[in-house]
C-alpha cells in the first residue's frame, strides 16, 4: 500500500498547489484542459478542487490519472520558457507601440517574475520525477492499484 508520502496523487496535487499564485491558475488550467478534459468552472478558485477530485480516485482511474497528470506537467514545461521568450518580446512590441496601454506594460513586467516562478518550480518538478516521481515508483503506484485487494474476514 502506498504511504501518505509516497503517494504519487498525492505529490502532484501538493506540487500543484504549491505553486507560486502567479503560475499556479495556468498549470491548474492547463491539467483540467488537458488530462481531465470537463468544462472550465467559471471561478478559477474551483480549479484546485477539479483537480484533487481528479487525482485522488481509486484503482485503475488512479493510475491513469497519475500518468495523464504527470504527462501533462511534463508538457507545461517542456515549452513554458520558449513560450515566454516569445510573449515578452511581442509585448514589448506592443508596450513601445501603446505605452499608455497599462493591461500590456503590466503584462511586461510581470514576466521576470513569472518566468523566475516557471524556472523554479520546474526544477521542483525535475527533482520529484527523478525521485518520488520517477517510472519505477509510478509502475510500482499501478502495480499496487492493479492487484485487487483481498478482504479477510475476521
Amino acid at each position: 500500500m502506498d504511504t501518505e508520502q509516497n503517494d504519487p496523487r498525492k505529490i502532484i496535487f501538493s506540487f500543484l498547489s504549491e505553486l507560486p499564485q502567479t503560475i499556479q491558475t495556468e498549470a491548474l488550467l492547463f491539467v483540467i484542459i488537458y488530462a481531465i478534459g470537463v468544462d472550465l468552472p467559471n471561478d478559477t478558485k474551483e480549479f484546485p478542487g477539479v483537480v484533487r477530485d481528479y487525482l485522488i480516485r481509486l484503482g485503475i482511474p488512479a493510475i491513469g490519472a497519475v500518468i495523464c497528470t504527470a504527462a501533462v506537467i511534463d508538457h507545461i514545461f517542456e515549452g513554458q520558457i520558449p513560450r515566454l521568450d516569445s510573449a515578452e518580446a511581442a509585448l514589448k512590441l506592443l508596450t513601445d507601440r501603446d505605452p499608455k496601454n497599462l493591461a500590456f506594460q503590466q503584462s511586461h513586467l510581470s514576466l521576470p517574475l513569472r518566468r523566475r516562478h516557471w524556472e523554479q518550480a520546474f526544477e521542483k518538478w525535475n527533482a520529484l520525477r527523478a525521485t518520488k516521481l520517477a517510472p519505477q515508483n509510478l509502475r510500482a503506484f499501478a502495480d499496487n492499484h492493479l492487484i485487487p485487494h483481498v478482504r479477510r474476514s475476521e
